[in-house]
């Protein structure tokens, strides 16, 4: 386990040799599109969704309850929810739900929540920048998530849409194009992850198409992973699983590759205490 932590803790400087093999060399093929559809290999501008106050909003419609959840339908609106949880806002038990597609191509995606370093020597420590709601996609497509490593210097060890979920569900989330670091879902929790669909092309140490670290008692069921994952340790579904993880009528779709004499899995590359 130590091993495994130790490098796990190396992920940003991996990430980034990562990166460079398998971005641009895995993003070549999506060039091949038809002439008529545009594949985007960087977001139309430099800077990140929430470096400035004028690209999100922090409020939102509803009232996060059940019955009136907190409406998300703009691209701003899905930034000010990364920056209220990545400045401590867990929204626990709170309700989310998507109202429309969403696409963020202007800018690099930082994602909702992330698992600090100091965390992940313990699979049941507590994550203070964790999203703990709950997010209805609304089977709404959130395209062109494109993750910058240099947003996470020294403190996030799961990129992707969301960084780290905990005592959360999330479900009826699809994305497509762009790239993401780790997994759709960075690393999660007590979490359970419903009918969400990958089409981010995904690369990381342990890269998932649907999560990159489950870190104990997480679910997935009935989710897809339609695009590439490339990392050291990689699969379709869940790149590692260092606590209990449930994985029931999930598909991989995808090409899954490795380097450097890593391991590839169709649906989980590496855990213990797992049921598939």
């Amino acid at each position: 386990m130590k091993k495994i932590l130790g490098m796990i803790s190396c992920v940003l400087t991996l990430t980034l040799c990562l990166g460079v093999m398998f971005v641009w060399g895995g993003l070549g093929k999506h060039d091949s599109a038809g002439e008529d559809e545009q594949v985007l290999t960087a977001p139309v501008n430099t800077g990140t969704w929430i470096d400035s106050a004028d690209k999100y909003t922090t409020t939102f419609s509803g009232s996060g309850t059940k019955e009136s959840p907190y409406l998300i339908s703009t691209a701003a609106e899905l930034a000010g929810l990364a920056y209220n949880v990545n400045n401590g806002n867990t929204y626990a038990g709170a309700y989310f739900k998507q109202t429309q597609d969403i696409d963020l191509c202007d800018y690099y995606w930082v994602s909702i929540g992330y698992d600090k370093d100091e965390q992940l020597g313990n699979i049941t420590a507590d994550v203070k920048f964790s999203f703990r709601g709950n997010y209805d996609g609304g089977n709404y497509t959130v395209f062109n998530i494109f993750n910058s490593s240099e947003d996470y210097s020294g403190q996030a060890k799961g990129q992707g849409l969301f960084g780290h979920i905990q005592n959360a569900r999330v479900e009826n989330v699809r994305s497509s194009g762009g790239y993401i670091f780790t997994a759709f879902i960075g690393s999660a929790m007590n979490s359970i992850i419903k009918n969400c669909v990958n089409g981010t092309y995904t690369l990381g140490i342990y890269a998932g198409g649907i999560v990159g670290i489950a870190r104990s008692n997480v679910a997935i069921y009935d989710c897809q992973n339609l695009e590439q994952v490339a990392g050291l340790w990689a699969a379709g579904i869940a790149g590692l699983a260092v606590g209990e993880i449930e994985i029931k009528n999930c598909v991989n779709r995808g090409e899954v590759s490795t380097e450097l004499g890593g391991e590839v899995g169709g649906i989980l590359c590496k855990g213990n205490n797992s049921g598939l």
